[in-house]
């Protein structure tokens, strides 16, 4: 598991490679930590921190940028597998992936993890957290224009729309590519901004619709996690049946924001119910049969 994000295209399991940059991050972050806890002292810590991390995520953005412009990548990637492959694409979408700025790589998703470490800074630092709440009116602003960023962003998806048996891409130009891949490709660090933004102000406005509705929600952390790993092969078998028949590309062509709302719902309520289903069965058969295997062997 360890190193799931190195092998193939996501490793065992399509979406555990994400289990193993959070593995990679819970063991470097407190090594961090400490790092700076003994060079800097306690009481600089999280300053220091805040700005060590602010530096870390464009850096890291930037580095991809001049990857991508220096590899000459251009997105979108045509299908690895395709029998009419150019030979001259397989260098280009395996350094994308899986080189030391590609898409699996712990260093690019080390950018989603600090911004969620930002919005920890600040919403656990009592001084800063206050000085938030008397300008939660701007914090609610910035939000909203972070909402708005990533629903402008979402009409770029079309080209990636493209029938799967595509053996050529419908080049975009270098420098629009290389923006793309600073972003993550699927535009992972705006959406970690949008998520972090949109948390702090749903704390900052506790009686909002949307706050009370999250609340509304709360029974179903526990099958969160096993949600998210299950949303990877609930949308692949959506695309498989969806696809042939041309009613995916139909949707997301025609009402792009619309279309992937109704598809990233349907997606999440079909991962929430499979969860729950395995939750159910985990308690009901493993977690029992798991109990009388340690009584049988004394542990």
């Amino acid at each position: 598991m360890l190193l799931n994000n190195a092998v193939g295209f996501g490793g065992c399991g399509v979406v555990y490679w994400t289990v193993a940059v959070q593995l990679h991050l819970f063991l470097v972050y407190p090594l961090l930590l400490a790092l700076l806890h003994t060079s800097v002292g306690p009481e600089r810590l999280a300053r220091t921190s805040g700005i060590l991390f602010s530096l870390i995520i464009p850096a890291i953005s930037l580095a991809r940028y001049a990857s991508s412009l220096a590899r000459h990548v251009t997105l979108p990637l045509p299908a690895l597998g395709h029998p009419d492959l150019d030979p001259a694409w397989i260098e280009p979408i395996l350094s994308y992936f899986h080189g030391p700025l590609g898409y699996y790589s712990t260093l690019t998703r080390a950018t989603n993890f600090l911004v969620g470490a930002l919005l920890g800074l600040l919403v656990l630092d009592p001084g800063r957290w206050a000085a938030l709440r008397r300008r939660r009116g701007a914090w609610a602003a910035v939000s909203l224009a972070a909402l708005a960023a990533w629903a402008a962003l979402v009409p770029l998806r079309r080209p990636f729309l493209a029938p799967p048996d595509r053996a050529t891409a419908q080049a975009w130009p270098a420098r629009a590519s290389a923006v793309w891949a600073a972003l993550g490709y699927h535009a992972s660090l705006p959406v970690s901004f949008l998520v972090a933004t949109g948390l702090a102000a749903l704390m900052l406005f506790p009686r909002a619709a949307p706050a009370r509705a999250l609340g509304r929600l709360s029974p179903l952390e526990p099958y969160t996690f096993h949600a998210f790993l299950l949303h990877i092969p609930v949308m692949y078998w959506a695309e498989a049946w969806l696809a042939p028949r041309g009613a995916l590309l139909r949707l997301t062509l025609a009402a792009p924001l619309a279309g992937l709302a109704a598809l990233v719902l349907a997606v999440w309520c079909a991962s929430l119910a499979a969860a729950a289903a395995l939750g159910a069965l985990e308690r009901a058969v493993l977690q029992p049969a798991l109990s009388r295997t340690l009584a049988v062997v004394g542990w």
